[in-house]
């Protein structure tokens, strides 16, 4: 078993898991719509999830990313704007 730390909680992932998932494990530490029991959750039940199952826990995750990060995008041109005219 590994054991991921991130912001003070310690989880618990199967060496197996990390391993062939290592991507979805990423998405799923860092994504800001799980607390950390939920996050603890889908790692206990990876083992027993589908492969189609997986690959639906990892297109959710991966479109929420990418959408927040073109909303944080568009934020900050949005904010560089009106810093650019309150400057003029």
């Amino acid at each position: 078993m590994a054991e991921l730390k991130q912001n003070w909680k310690t989880f618990t992932v199967s060496d197996e898991i990390l391993a062939e998932y290592n991507e979805l494990v990423n998405l799923i530490v860092e994504t800001e719509s799980m607390d950390d029991d939920e996050r603890q959750y889908w790692f206990d039940i990876m083992p027993s999830m589908t492969d189609e199952q997986i690959d639906r826990l990892f297109n959710i995750l991966d479109t929420e990313k990418k959408k927040l990060e073109k909303l944080e995008k568009k934020y900050q041109d949005e904010i560089k704007n009106l810093n650019e005219k309150h400057l003029i």
